[in-house]
């Protein structure tokens, strides 16, 4: 038997159409997280986790953003910092952490934003542009939960696959077995 009929059997072939799916699925998840773009380049993925941006949806291009969302950031230059609006949501550094608010004011002369969370009461003090890291161009909340979810039982997740094989391998060799005799 040749290797390209030993290679191509029925099993093989649902194998790798099913590979192909799975791979097809998570380019358009994440080029719908980027915004519809399949630019990746000077991009961050964060998960969210808190509310302060879970409040009432906004007429703006992000319009809410539940805790437990996946968001992706596009890097800003200082110069693309100037072309922030009202409405678009930043990444911006807090003490050792980055949060996740929306524009309320920009200063370009003074180089300066202001942002609040839609779910808070007051608006963020007034930071300089070397504060704000980039801008959030797409969310998605069940990848969000996803992750969330793996991050809480990755051990049971763990364990479970772990199971799956050991009892594919045992289900294989009782076969053997079987065939053998």
């Amino acid at each position: 038997m040749a290797f390209s009929e030993k290679f191509l059997t029925k099993k093989n072939a649902v194998t790798i159409a099913a590979v192909a799916i799975i791979a097809l699925s998570i380019f358009f998840v994440f080029f719908n997280l980027n915004g519809n773009s399949a630019d990746f380049s000077n991009r961050d993925i964060r998960l969210i986790i808190t509310d302060s941006m879970d409040g009432e949806p906004q007429d703006y291009e992000i319009r809410t953003i539940p805790k437990d969302s996946l968001v992706m950031v596009e890097i800003l230059s200082d110069s693309e910092k100037e072309n922030l609006k009202v409405g678009d949501v930043v990444q911006f550094r807090y003490g050792n952490v980055y949060n996740h608010h929306r524009v309320i004011s920009n200063d370009v002369e003074s180089r300066t934003i202001q942002t609040q969370g839609d779910n808070t009461d007051a608006p963020d003090s007034p930071m300089s542009y070397d504060k704000v890291r980039g801008k959030v161009v797409g969310v998605n909340h069940v990848l969000g939960e996803l992750v969330t979810f793996v991050k809480a039982y990755v051990l049971v997740i763990l364990i479970f696959f772990v199971a799956v094989y050991v009892a594919i391998r045992l289900v294989e060799e009782i076969r053997k077995e079987k065939g053998a005799s």
